[in-house]
């Protein structure tokens, strides 16, 4: 089971949106840009909690999903410029992306004994469903800990899409 990262647990969170002059299939495009860390874990005096390996000599793996927050507050400044919004008991708008970029990197690792075998890794990342962005954008990243007392506590992120109106 992935390990889920949202609301309080994103920090240093900070967004862009604005209108751009290009279109797509007639429909006006928007750039969305978010960078921010998601904590996976705090040490706080002798509480520890976060990522960890479980073996000295093989990789504990996992999948965490970053949930990036599309601010509907956002998506508003979008709607105010569409003509064709349905009036009357709404779901939220949807948006799917023409082109978008994902980065993720370790942002915080700790190790409590000695780390002559330890490792820390961020194996892959890519944005899911990107043809489907409602309320938030989903970031998975495939993280890696190596050694029995090595933590990872923070994954910094990068994200930016193209995004046009699909409908609601």
């Amino acid at each position: 089971m992935p390990l889920e990262i949202q609301g309080p647990n994103i920090s240093s969170l900070h967004y862009g949106l604005f209108k751009t002059a290009d279109k797509f299939q007639e429909k006006d495009l928007y750039y969305f840009s978010a960078s921010g860390i998601a904590r996976i874990g705090e040490i706080s005096g002798e509480n520890e909690s976060g990522f960890i390996g479980n073996s000295g000599s093989s990789w504990r793996e996992e999948k965490l999903l970053i949930h990036v927050p599309f601010d509907l507050r956002l998506a508003e400044k979008i709607m105010e410029s569409i003509s064709d919004i349905p009036t009357g008991d709404i779901n939220a708008p949807t948006f799917a992306c023409k082109h978008w970029r994902v980065f993720a990197s370790p942002n915080k690792v700790y190790n409590k004994s000695y780390a002559i075998d330890s490792g820390h890794a961020v194996n892959a990342f890519r944005l899911t469903n990107p043809r489907n962005i409602i309320s938030f954008a989903i970031i998975e990243v495939d993280i890696g800990v190596r050694d029995r007392d090595a933590y990872l506590y923070r994954v910094g992120f990068q994200l930016d899409m193209l995004l046009y109106y699909k409908g609601y």
